[in-house]
């Protein structure tokens, strides 16, 4: 009996380790995410396993940019309304923009705010890795101009989204590679009872219609402590992936 259980012990061991190893080799941000065991794991979307944390400690930087901007909001609407005087230009034009966007089906609303977007902010390179440091771009910031790369551009969109009223449980962040340049890039995820739409650096993609995807994702986060994580991206090609067209 001794041996069968030495047996069974090693196999679980292995087990675990084919569990963590995705996410240890997927970087420090991963392996500081909560461990999967007891969280309820659960298949989610893309092929992805699903884990629900108690709180965002795990991304500290994404936690403080949405209490920051959760936070500025209502100021800045209730601004809006009063005509206080203290938005700027950018931040007024942004604002009521949001504001129309209000009736529109999600999927109308995630393309106005890409095509909006474009041509209300131009996008710049992300510096490397290496060299970001401090808080992630709030939203007059980046209004502002101060950052306006790539992960500046997602959660442009993402704040958009949720300013017009959009569900929050319908978004997620998604940091994932970039298949064409093999560079991290986030990805804002709308994921309703009627569609699931991926808004990247390229524009929109519609992940129900099939298509080859521009990224693999890697993590994501949403507004109420979920934590994403991807061991099998699904890609297009794969059968089970595909969409109707």
């Amino acid at each position: 009996m001794s041996v069968v259980r030495t047996i069974q012990r090693r196999l679980m061991g292995l087990a675990a380790l084919a569990l963590l190893q995705p996410a240890l080799a997927a970087g420090p941000a991963l392996a500081a995410g909560p461990a999967l065991a007891g969280e309820g794991v659960r298949l989610d979307d893309l092929g992805a396993v699903s884990v629900h944390a108690a709180d965002l400690s795990a991304f500290p930087l994404w936690r403080d940019a949405l209490a920051a901007f959760e936070s500025w909001l209502p100021e800045a609407m209730a601004c809006l309304e009063a005509r206080c005087g203290d938005l700027s230009l950018v931040e007024t034009v942004w604002l009521n923009h949001v504001r129309g966007l209000t009736l529109l089906p999600p999927d109308a609303q995630a393309r106005r705010v890409v095509g909006f977007l474009r041509d209300l902010l131009q996008e710049q390179p992300d510096p490397p890795a290496s060299s970001r440091s401090g808080p992630w771009p709030a939203m007059p910031d980046i209004l502002a101009g101060s950052d306006r790369g790539g992960l500046a551009l997602a959660l442009a969109r993402y704040y958009s989204l949720r300013a017009a009223g959009l569900d929050p449980k319908a978004l997620r962040l998604v940091m994932a590679r970039d298949t064409l340049t093999l560079e991290t890039t986030h990805v804002v995820l709308v994921e309703t009872a009627a569609h699931r739409i991926a808004m990247t650096r390229y524009g929109m993609e519609d992940l129900d219609r099939g298509g080859r995807l521009s990224f693999v994702p890697l993590y994501a986060v949403n507004h109420a402590g979920r934590w994403v994580y991807f061991p099998k991206p699904a890609l297009a090609d794969d059968p089970a992936s595909s969409g109707s067209d």
